[in-house]
């Protein structure tokens, strides 16, 4: 029996795949639990208008990633610190005060998103790479200024 599958299962397959399995296992399993669809003219159609929605989706959100891209780095990221006398900070920069600075500026982002590659614990400019898509990283630059 050939089925599609509508999610990913181990050691069978991934999301949209056509894959042959035992007619069992596709009747009496994947089918009654909606994780595979028999194939027929109407699903495989089905299929491929799935695939082309995902595919302007993808390039929608990826053009929306692009824009923020920019604005972020036409933007000022600032943070201001306690600062010791030889302009070493108490504590380090988070990734948290970072997305905080940007929330003054009005743009979203997700702490998850901000990859901070060595600590922050002096004053200074730092470059920071924020990953707003798997295909779009932006770099910033980041100033670590004394209250």
């Amino acid at each position: 029996m050939q089925v599609i599958l509508l999610k990913d299962i181990d050691r069978v397959g991934k999301v949209g795949e056509i894959v042959k399995v035992k007619d069992g296992y596709g009747a009496n399993f994947l089918i009654p639990r909606k994780l595979a669809k028999r194939v027929t003219r109407n699903s495989v159609n089905f299929l491929e208008d799935e695939k082309r929605k995902a595919g302007f989706k993808l390039k929608r959100i990826k053009g929306q990633a692009e824009k923020l891209k920019e604005r972020l780095e036409s933007a000022s990221c600032t943070v201001a610190v306690t600062a010791g006398e030889d302009e070493k900070i108490f504590g380090t920069v988070t990734s948290e005060m970072i997305g905080d600075s940007y929330k003054q500026e009005e743009i979203q982002i997700d702490k998850k998103q901000i990859q901070i590659e060595d600590h922050i614990n002096k004053l200074g400019v730092y470059n920071i790479k924020i990953k707003l898509h798997p295909e779009v990283t932006a770099t910033v630059k980041l100033w670590v200024v004394k209250k």
